[in-house]
């Protein structure tokens, strides 16, 4: 059965996506309309390539993620920033044999900043989804020391054991593909 959300091919006896988190909709038909066409299916097969293909933003910001997937998400994306700046940087200065120009400095850092604040902000929303909040509970943030209180909170208080609005419990297992959103 497909996620209406994200498009992801779950069992058929799952009650949520294992992509985003997201409840499935059981679809069950009578036995007449359980004979369809290949065409149909065929059909059913691309609107659900295109839904995981134009969702990408949506499943960013959708499901749940624990403590310890938050702090690992969090660590791995100031690396691949941090080593990404700096070998782009130490590469220009290698083949130009000067450093690099202030607007081009510049420009790199905006384009990595855009990149971080969305996937920091993916990270928080769906941590924010495992304590019971919505994700607009990380805007508090924005206010001196309430943001230091926020971040203190999804560090150490522990996620809802049961599931909740946002979906069923995360694994305790830790998995990449999904703090990334892929």
């Amino acid at each position: 059965m497909f996620c209406s959300s994200c498009g992801k091919n779950n069992s058929e006896d799952s009650k949520y996506c294992i992509n985003c988190g997201k409840k499935l909709i059981i679809n069950q038909k009578t036995s007449s309309e359980s004979t369809t066409t290949s065409s149909t299916k065929e059909k059913e097969i691309k609107s659900q390539i295109n839904i995981e293909k134009s969702s990408y933003l949506n499943r960013l910001f959708q499901g749940r993620i624990n403590r310890r997937n938050y702090i690992i998400g969090i660590i791995l994306l100031y690396l691949l920033v941090f080593i990404t700046a700096y070998c782009i940087g130490y590469i220009y200065g290698f083949l130009t044999g000067s450093e690099m120009s202030t607007e081009l400095y510049e420009t790199l850092n905006l384009v990595i900043g855009i990149v971080m604040l969305i996937y920091s902000l993916s990270l928080s929303t769906r941590r924010a989804h495992d304590i019971g909040k919505n994700g607009t509970y990380i805007l508090w943030g924005i206010i001196p020391f309430v943001g230091l209180v926020i971040i203190l909170q999804f560090l150490f208080s522990k996620g809802e054991s049961q599931e909740n609005q946002f979906g069923s419990q995360p694994k305790p297992k830790i998995n990449i593909k999904n703090l990334f959103g892929f």
